[in-house]
């Protein structure tokens, strides 16, 4: 696409321009590594993970460290933890890539969106799935045997807690997976898990600076940051199927954004009046869905009107005109949000309206027309 509007249309401004739509995603992804910073810091604050930090520290540091091994061996294993989580991340984003076409199929969108659902009922406690203990307690095992305080042991530590998994971070981080499986992107898809790893050993600097007391304020919320957790995973399961949901996708979304609201209203008001958080909930949900729904209708913009052709051979009555050619199908992604963030802009409106907008449907790659049409 870049390449069509540099050479067809001539326009340096729309590529180079910082604030176009085809370079916004830098912001988004410069939020969505600090996200993933304090998602994996949240990991470690989860009922399961907080009571074994102290441990960690201590196999880490060893009993008689000075302030510089400390500093030394605190920075060996959280470069190794975040090392192992970018090897993690790299793998899935690569079997993203390689099955991108079958990732974007509409059964497996959906069948992904209701596996993040089901996560995000563990994470809440609705529903219980299993652990694996027996992996988890080998490599326990393995970690044992090694001295503690060596740079060795906190460098080993840290590849192989990338691996190490419990009751509360499990159903997260296999979400977290199925995200970066999503993006299409091996850079990016590392880059996450590489926060992530990061996110996870900033309660350990804390104890190495300040000892575990400084963690005891998060002590009696472990379990709300636990069930806060299930909603990136209720907004992922949206993003991962919005698009197959059309003319409903905006509905769908207020929906998904007012009821994850209405959930962290609640959880924070744990203890609180029963009345002052039924209250305040429904208040947040009602405000959220106005906002939303205002938003969704009054500033999105309007989409270019393509016209539609079904063969190669359609091109020919077209001969002598500028034209823009498009294709795109209902399980592409990836082609509703260039429908959404780039189409829609005025200035690409601009540079478009002495053009014929044309588009054909990829949805069904296998016949005769689309096979005939990706060959030429």
């Amino acid at each position: 696409y870049k390449y069509a509007i540099e050479k067809d249309i001539s326009a340096p401004s729309l590529i180079n321009n910082e604030d176009n739509v085809l370079f916004s995603k830098s912001d988004n992804f410069a939020l969505i590594l600090l996200l993933a910073l304090i998602f994996g810091a949240a990991l470690d604050l989860t009922p399961c993970s907080l009571p074994l930090l102290s441990i960690y520290s201590a196999t880490i540091l060893g009993s008689h460290s000075t302030k510089k091994d400390a500093f030394i061996n605190n920075a060996a294993y959280i470069v190794s933890l975040a090392l192992g989580y970018s090897f993690i991340g790299i793998i899935f984003s690569f079997i993203g890539v390689s099955a991108h076409v079958f990732l974007q199929h509409p059964v497996t969108c959906i069948v992904l969106s209701l596996i993040l659902l089901v996560l995000a009922l563990h994470t809440l406690d609705l529903l219980r799935l299993p652990n694996l203990p027996t992996f988890n307690s080998k490599i326990q095992n393995g970690l044992a045997m090694l001295k503690n305080g060596s740079v060795k042991k906190a460098v080993v530590m840290g590849l192989l807690s990338a691996l190490f998994t419990t009751p509360c971070t499990s159903a997260p981080l296999t979400g977290a997976l199925i995200y970066v499986m999503t993006t299409n992107s091996i850079v990016f898809g590392s880059l996450i898990f590489f926060a992530i790893g990061l996110g996870m050993g900033l309660p350990l600097i804390i104890i190495g600076l300040f000892g575990s007391k400084a963690l005891n304020v998060f002590k009696s919320r472990t379990s709300i940051i636990k069930k806060l957790l299930s909603l990136p995973l209720i907004i992922t399961a949206l993003f991962v199927s919005r698009h197959l949901l059309g003319e409903y996708s905006k509905i769908a979304s207020i929906c998904v954004y007012s009821i994850s609201l209405f959930t962290l209203v609640t959880l924070l008001l744990n203890k609180k009046n029963k009345f002052l958080k039924i209250s305040l909930s429904s208040i947040a949900l009602v405000c959220c869905f106005v906002t939303g729904y205002y938003f969704e209708n009054s500033v999105g913009t309007h989409k270019l009107n393509f016209e539609q052709i079904y063969s190669i051979e359609d091109l020919e009555k077209y001969k002598g005109e500028k034209i823009y050619l498009t294709v795109s199908a209902s399980w592409c992604a990836n082609c509703h949000q260039l429908d959404d963030e780039l189409y829609s802009t005025n200035e690409f409106k601009t540079l478009l309206k002495d053009y014929r907008l044309l588009r054909y449907d990829f949805t069904d790659p296998n016949s005769d027309s689309s096979v005939k049409f990706s060959t030429h």
